[in-house]
């Protein structure tokens, strides 16, 4: 028999946390995540009922709701990402197709995506190197898609000084990579 045991994003038996001069970049691996869309003409239903089933209201463009330890991120014209810790909602995904059959499409991306979490007072600063974003003017609960040295990424403005960046796992090593060149540049 196999002795598998699971690695992180980068490659880790741990999250990796890197910690300089007033700014901490940490991969979080906490999280579940699933993607609903709307079936054509079945938003404004998914709409009504997305507080009662999926456990958060579902945010307008650019922005993030909140309820719990669930979060709703909008992530395109009627689509969303569901987040929710790993350790409660893991099977989120086959609990949310079965009772949205029919109004919206539910894919798991448990382990599409890597999480990094940017705190610190240098955040702006280092984000403004990075992307075409202008998260200076980000108001806290926005999500924003933008490029990150060609890599199609999430800025999360979380609240002060705590920004996340989803990006594809398969890209996490450059993501990863960038963040860090960047954060030097800075401190």
């Amino acid at each position: 028999m196999h002795d598998l045991a699971p690695l992180h994003a980068l490659g880790g038996h741990s999250p990796q946390i890197d910690v300089y001069d007033r700014v901490t970049l940490a991969e979080n691996a906490d999280f579940a995540y699933v993607s609903i869309a709307a079936h054509a003409g079945g938003k404004d239903k998914l709409s009504k009922i997305a507080g009662k089933v999926i456990g958060v209201t579902l945010p307008l463009p650019e922005q993030m709701t909140h309820h719990d330890d669930i979060s709703a991120i909008w992530t395109g014209p009627d689509q969303w990402m569901v987040e929710a810790p790993i350790e409660s909602h893991e099977t989120m995904a086959d609990d949310l197709t079965i009772k949205l059959a029919g109004i919206a499409a539910v894919t798991e991306q448990n382990d599409s995506f890597v999480r990094f979490d940017l705190t610190g007072e240098l955040c702006v600063n280092i984000l403004e190197r990075l992307c075409a974003v202008n998260s200076r003017q980000m108001p806290y609960n926005s999500a924003t898609r933008t490029a990150i040295e060609h890599i199609s990424c999430f800025i999360l403005h979380r609240s002060v000084g705590y920004f996340s960046i989803l990006g594809a796992r398969s890209s996490a090593k450059s993501l990863h990579h960038n963040l860090i060149n960047s954060i030097k540049s800075v401190v």
